[in-house]
């Protein structure tokens, strides 16, 4: 029995178990448990979002909260043995948030408690910084820690900032080690430094948690004793033994002969091995093939024998003429292809040599949209999937079709089915419920639509209208229920892949009576067009927005005088609910400009991020203070005022301008007299919410804005006999000339009640050249707010951009925008992307402004189609 002592010394048992002290927080691979976000979901401490198709994003904290990580009473598991001090965290929350593959803190000097630590203890943290061009974040230790390896001062570069030099993950490895004398147990903790807004994908303490293995921790290996090619001698297996048992750590396997043994074995006691590993001399027509297919997805499995898909109804061997496999991205950040030797790597540009002489690889088809399809493929072969991985976060599952017959390569086999097997039993998880689904209305007119939603990933939907248990022959959900009867029962079950059935959720049904709805009325004109919106009495109030919502707070703007617009838009208007009655429907209207020029192709983005715009010392460039503008030196000796009698002098200019220029930026911050401040404020989406920085207007919600600001401040100071400087001597100008005709799109915001004045110039020499103004951007009107406005430059010369302000006004964005290829495409019906010939998978249909809409809408129309295989198809369509 050669095969089965070769297989028994192959399996690797790793096991996830209690330690006395938590060593291993690793956020990539544990997820978030449905525990945590219904815990999480009931505490009004936390912000849990989803996704639009129902799936879980994130946990945020809400409210500034020091100490363990803790939704009421439930700790969550997640971050157990963590906690936070007071320092750094912002009162109002925004802290720190949880995704199921990071945990990110978002405030600069943020402290992380770890457990304590004796001397000689090591910290590893593996993070990433949460902005792609960021200079400034990273981690410090204690005094208890000394920095040992890592990148220079714990910085962890964005990806694209100059000199960022990550792993293959996107991350920086950092290591410290605990520091001082004697036994005692010290104090541990990091810090984000000098700035936060990092994604932690590890933190571990020494080598991490580890366990040694139990007798009732076992991996299961099914065989087929039948088999003619078992009982061969020269079988891989065989041949990588001598290999393997000098390395390979003790295991509990337990054979298991497919024909003979597995009487009494159900699914439920399948799930309780760490890993099951099938042999290739499976016959796929033995009976138990089929209570195997069962256990995929809820037990961890390495599966060597592709025949079996067949018999499982998942897809089909593919025979190749090919010695060899070509590794994919994926399949070379697994690892499974490492080799123990490194004078012998397995992969060479990319190929993995499996059989020497004889013998080709076996790969395997699977039709688009079956259960197979959407998953990682390792490794193909003459451009067949050979070597996949499915559910791969969660009792995964991987194929390693290798032949029983054929002598492949052994050293490779020797390290390739070891670590698909580690692989795989680090992914064991315990076999949940599926989540409870959820249920959101949409009101119409006497009848209600209800969306039905899981954050389980890849769930799949059943209920029942008339009050019975829902089972999986019940209506499958595919799209939202109308429902026009008053105190009608939705039923709901979830399943979904690696889970068993959700709990039934319950939900009655509400029907409403709506409010009229509005009339959009427009009168056009070249270049511009005025929108009204004509409400359905005298005494109602209507509202607009660019998003299709009929909700008049946070999104929306009341319309109380005509709008003028230069950009082709959608637009959504309603009318406001009383007496009894909600709010009406959103009507929308394709509001075209006539001649109008779409310019959407960025030539270059003035955007106040901290790590190129942010001053070294406070966010004061030269001081809070404004400088002389003029001189004591005066222009010749002056005259007498033939009607007053007084000297009148001329003073000359101090000529003590300040630049702020970082190098290899098309932008650069100059002042001559005028304070420019740097502000760490966030453009937020919240429409007329003056508590933080958010949109004035429904029109101005882009989310193209980007956080942080620099400010116009004031000027006035003196010279020694008292005159002051003049205003707009500070401006944000280019470093460079631009290409006309152009837009010059602007956000901008106020510090105070009150619109700011701000003019737009440009130039073709910005030495001796005349600045021609060509508009006047808004700011916001009201503390806080922030406004968008385009400015054109219809000349065809290069001209350098020129924006200056009064205290007050703070820019977070300037770009300049062209017609250049994405604008001809925005014009065309052509699509953007080369699709595919696969099945479609989803649909999503946005406006020409970018936002999401149930269905076309008159006007241009973009029509984004996800095929089964990923490729994606975009294709803009124009309604008439």
């Amino acid at each position: 029995m050669k095969r089965l002592f070769t297989l028994t010394l192959l399996c690797i048992l790793m096991i996830t178990a209690n330690a006395q002290v938590r060593k291993t927080w690793d956020f990539v691979n544990q997820g978030v448990s449905i525990e945590t976000i219904e815990a999480c979901e009931a505490d009004p401490n936390f912000i849990v979002t989803f996704g639009e198709d129902g799936s879980f994003t994130e946990i945020k904290d809400a409210k500034n909260t020091a100490g363990p990580f803790v939704a009421g009473e439930y700790v969550l598991p997640e971050l157990s043995g963590l906690e936070l001090k007071s320092s750094g965290l912002n009162k109002s929350g925004n802290n720190w948030l949880l995704r199921k593959d990071r945990f990110r803190p978002t405030r600069k000097g943020m402290e992380i408690v770890l457990p304590k630590l004796v001397p000689g203890q090591k910290v590893t943290v593996r993070a990433r910084s949460a902005n792609a061009t960021a200079t400034d974040r990273g981690f410090v230790g204690n005094e208890n820690m000394e920095y040992i390896s890592g990148p220079a001062d714990g910085i962890c570069l964005g990806p694209n900032a100059d000199g960022a030099s990550p792993d293959s993950d996107g991350n920086y490895t950092l290591v410290w080690q605990v520091v001082g004398s004697g036994t005692d147990s010290l104090d541990i903790v990091l810090k984000t430094s000098p700035n936060g807004g990092l994604d932690i994908a590890l933190i571990m303490i020494d080598e991490g948690d580890k366990v040694e293995p139990k007798l009732a921790d076992q991996i299961a290996f099914f065989y087929d004793a039948s088999d003619p090619n078992y009982a061969i001698d020269n079988d891989w297996g065989w041949l990588a033994t001598s290999v393997i048992s000098e390395r390979m750590p003790e295991v509990a396997t337990l054979p298991i002969e497919i024909n003979e043994g597995v009487e009494g074995i159900t699914l439920d006691s399948l799930l309780t091995f760490e890993a099951i590993v099938l042999s290739s001399s499976i016959n796929p027509s033995a009976p138990f093939v089929q209570q195997l297919r069962q256990a995929i997805a809820y037990t961890p499995m390495v599966n060597l024998n592709p025949g079996l898909y067949e018999a499982w109804g998942v897809g089909t061997t593919v025979s190749t003429t090919s010695q060899s496999i070509t590794a994919t991205s994926a399949g070379i950040s697994s690892g499974i292809f490492e080799s123990s030797d490194p004078s012998t790597p397995h992969l060479q540009e990319g190929n993995v040599v499996v059989f020497a002489e004889g013998g080709n690889v076996t790969a395997y088809s699977v039709e688009p949209g079956s259960y197979f399809a959407g998953d990682d493929v390792y490794a193909r072969a003459e451009g067949q999937p050979m070597i996949h991985i499915h559910n791969a976060r969660r009792n995964a599952y991987i194929m390693l079709p290798f032949t029983a017959d054929i002598e492949p390569n052994p050293l490779l086999m020797a390290d390739m089915v070891p670590q698909a097997i580690t692989n795989v039993v680090k992914t064991k998880r315990d076999v949940e419920a599926a989540a409870k689904v959820r249920f959101s209305e949409d009101y119409a007119n006497l009848s209600t639509s209800v969306a039905l939603t899981c954050p389980t990933a890849s769930d799949t939907i059943y209920y029942t209208l008339d009050g019975s248990e829902p089972t999986t022959a019940s209506q499958r959900y595919t799209e939202p229920i109308v429902v026009s009867e008053a105190g009608t029962v939705i039923r709901a079950i979830a399943t979904a892949d690696g889970y068993t059935q959700s709990e039934v959720a319950d939900f009655t049904v509400s029907i409403f009576e709506l409010n009229a709805e509005p009339t959009i009325r427009v009168e056009q004109e070249s270049g511009k067009t005025t929108v009204y919106i004509d409400a359905p009495t005298a005494d109602d109030n209507v509202y607009y927005n660019l998003t299709g919502s009929n909700d008049s707070t946070g999104v929306s703007t009341r319309f109380t005088e005509p709008l003028e617009l230069t950009k082709s838009v959608t637009l959504y208007a309603f009318t406001g609910g009383r007496e009894g009655k909600l709010s009406s429907q959103a009507v929308s209207k394709f509001i075209e400009v006539l001649d109008e020029k779409v310019r959407v192709d960025v030539v270059s983005h003035f955007d106040a991020n901290s790590g190129t715009w942010r001053p070294e010392s406070g966010n004061y460039y030269w001081g809070k203070s404004g400088h002389a503008y003029w001189s004591d030196e005066t222009e010749g000796e002056g005259y007498i005022d033939p009607e007053t009698g007084d000297l009148v002098e001329t003073y000359l200019p101090a000529n003590d301008v300040r630049y702020w220029a970082p190098e290899g930026n098309d932008w650069l911050v100059k002042s001559a007299a005028q304070v420019m401040i740097w502000q760490s404020n966030t453009a937020g989406f919240v429409v007329g919410d003056g508590s933080g920085y958010n949109a004035e207007t429904a029109l101005d919600v882009d989310k193209e804005v980007t956080t942080a600001c620099v400010q116009f401040g004031g000027s006035g100071a003196g010279n020694a006999n008292g005159v002051k400087g003049p205003n707009f001597t500070g401006a944000i100008q280019s470093a460079k000339a631009f290409q006309g005709p152009f837009d010059v799109v602007t956000y901008i915001c106020t510090t105070s009640d009150g619109a700011k004045e701000l003019h737009l110039y440009v130039t073709t020499d910005t030495l001796n050249g005349e600045w021609t103004e060509i508009g006047q951007p808004q700011s916001g009107t009201l503390k806080r707010l922030w406004r968008k406005s385009i400015c054109s430059y219809e000349g065809t010369d290069e001209v350098f951009v020129k924006l200056v302000g009064k205290d007050g006004s703070g820019v977070f964005d300037i770009f300049i925008k062209n017609a250049g290829e994405q604008s001809e495409e925005q014009l065309g019906i052509e699509s953007a992307t080369v699709g595919s010939s696969s099945e479609v998978i989803a649909t999503e249909i946005f406006s020409i402004n970018g936002m999401r809409q149930q269905q076309l809408s008159r006007g241009i129309n973009i029509i984004r189609r996800t095929m089964s295989d990923g490729t994606v198809e975009v294709k803009k369509v124009v309604v008439k």
